[in-house]
């Protein structure tokens, strides 16, 4: 049972569902302004600010013609109210809005709309980490591109090092997915730095600063027989494209530092041999310049072709 004082539960949940209808009062007051000027273009609603930038990149690359105007929800639980609110009202139904959210380990949570996308990985970041984005990156950012001896001993190093990284944050995630899958609310936000995580140099993956338990803290620990269920499912997963996203995009970046320092210095054995004669432009690495070059979600195409 709920306890309430001052129109405050005690229960995280109700106040986490509560928080997401008032978020979506008021992006439907915000639609509304911007219908009030504009009654044609596109509305894609996206959970996060960092969503519109990979999603720019892919959207432009199925269709560079198609104009929108992008909204940012702050949560997939607000975007969601949000959707349902307007499909709920039947003159907001028939609107030029489309939905976009990440996979997670909790999915669409129930909530169905032949307008809403969701990615068949975790998040977008998780397309963005691979041999595919660095290949580009080492021929066009680390002007490698007539070296193919160096990117291949590159790739290898770099995949060798993300599956020492998917294996030393196997706790952290199963913590997350354990949350998610028992309804436990998760008291601290999720780590945004690398360092807490994981400890990266070129080459070598080894434990970050703080223990499983510190960084992702539960309001119960699960009990041994919800462990073993647990296990047993998330040991199937594709730990690349099924594990947090945004951890495997903090381990990219710190990863690419560390080559980047290697470029840099005269007696890298990693690109002994190249000229090196051009600076890498790593100031211009990102999800949206990572975006341009990844793989675009399966079904991606389709839906917007369906929906536009």
């Amino acid at each position: 049972m709920s306890n309430y004082t001052g129109g405050i539960s005690s229960d995280p949940q109700v106040n986490r569902m509560r928080a997401a209808r008032e978020r979506a009062v008021v992006l439907k007051t915000d639609l509304a302004n911007f219908r009030s000027v504009d009654e044609s273009t596109f509305v894609f609603v996206f959970e996060g600010p960092d969503d519109p930038l990979v999603y720019k990149q892919w959207i432009g690359r199925i269709d560079d013609r198609m104009n929108y105007a992008s909204m940012i929800c702050n949560g997939k639980g607000p975007l969601l109210e949000f959707m349902m609110m307007m499909e709920r009202d039947a003159y907001q139904a028939g609107q030029k809005i489309l939905y976009f959210i990440d996979a997670d380990f909790d999915g669409d949570r129930g909530y169905k709309s032949d307008k809403l996308f969701m990615t068949d990985s975790y998040s977008v970041e998780n397309y963005l980490v691979n041999e595919r984005v660095l290949d580009d990156t080492l021929q066009n950012e680390f002007y490698c591109a007539l070296e193919p001896v160096v990117r291949k001993k590159v790739l290898s190093d770099f995949s060798k090092s993300y599956e020492l990284f998917l294996a030393e944050t196997y706790a952290l995630n199963i913590r997350i997915y354990a949350a998610r899958k028992l309804g436990i609310e998760i008291k601290k936000a999720l780590p945004a730095r690398i360092s807490g995580i994981a400890l990266i140099d070129y080459g070598n993956v080894s434990a970050g600063k703080s223990s499983v338990d510190e960084l992702i803290v539960l309001e119960r620990e699960p009990v041994r027989a919800e462990w073993d269920q647990l296990e047993k499912t998330f040991q199937n997963l594709d730990s690349r494209m099924a594990y947090r996203g945004k951890f495997a995009f903090l381990f990219f970046m710190r990863w690419l530092e560390t080559l980047h320092a290697e470029y840099q210095d005269a007696n890298s054995v990693v690109f002994r041999g190249c000229k090196r004669t051009l600076k890498a432009r790593f100031s211009e690495l990102g999800l949206g310049n990572f975006a341009s070059k990844s793989s675009i979600p399966h079904g991606l195409a389709n839906f917007l072709r369906l929906a536009v």
